[in-house]
C-alpha cells in the first residue's frame, strides 16, 4: 500500500493549514486531488464549512448555521452540494491523482451517504492519502498524528516523511 499521513487535533490548532502546506510542497511533484473543508466565520464566530477542491476549481457550502433545507447535524444545517463536490473530487481524485487529500473525515462528512462511500473508495484504494481525521473516530485509524501547537512545525516534516518525501 501507498503511503498515508492521517492527522487529528482541537478545532483551530491548525489541521487544514497543515493539510495546504503538504499539498504546496508535493503539488510539485505530484498530481493533487481531493477537498479540505475550511471553516468560515462571521464576526468572529464560526458559521459554517465550505468544501473547496484542491486546485480552487470548485466550492460549496458543507454545513451552514442558519439554513432552513437540509437535515441538522449539531448547530449546522448539512448542504447535499457540497457533500457532492466532495464525492466528485475524491472520485476524480482517486482515478487521476497521485495523493489524495480528504480534508476533513468525520461525523459531519460521514453523514452523506455518497460521501461516505466514496471516502471508502479512497482508503480502500492504493493510493497515497492524506487525510484529517475527526478526534473522535482517531482510534479507528491505525496511525494517526495528534497535532497540537507546539509539533505544528515537526508535523510538516513528518507528514512529509509519511508520504515519501525525503529531504
Amino acid at each position: 500500500m501507498n503511503k498515508r499521513f492521517f492527522v487529528t487535533g482541537e478545532p483551530g490548532v491548525g489541521k487544514t493549514t497543515l493539510v495546504l502546506r503538504v499539498v504546496e510542497r508535493l503539488a510539485t511533484r505530484y498530481k493533487v486531488g481531493g477537498f479540505y473543508t475550511p471553516e468560515v466565520k462571521w464576526k468572529n464566530t464560526r458559521i459554517g464549512f465550505k468544501v473547496v477542491e484542491i486546485g480552487g476549481k470548485r466550492e460549496a457550502w458543507l454545513a451552514k448555521v442558519g439554513e432552513q433545507k437540509g437535515a441538522k447535524f449539531g448547530r449546522y444545517t448539512l448542504v447535499l452540494e457540497g457533500a457532492l463536490l466532495a464525492k466528485e473530487a475524491l472520485e476524480r481524485a482517486v482515478s487521476e491523482c497521485d495523493l489524495v487529500v480528504i480534508d476533513e473525515i468525520g461525523p459531519m462528512e460521514l453523514a452523506f451517504q455518497e460521501l461516505k462511500r466514496a471516502i471508502e473508495l479512497v482508503l480502500k484504494s492504493e493510493k497515497r492519502v492524506l487525510g484529517v481525521v475527526h478526534r473522535s473516530l482517531a482510534h479507528e485509524f491505525p496511525s494517526v498524528f495528534f497535532l497540537t501547537k507546539q509539533n505544528r512545525e515537526q508535523a510538516l516534516r513528518v507528514a512529509l516523511e509519511s508520504l515519501g518525501e525525503c529531504f
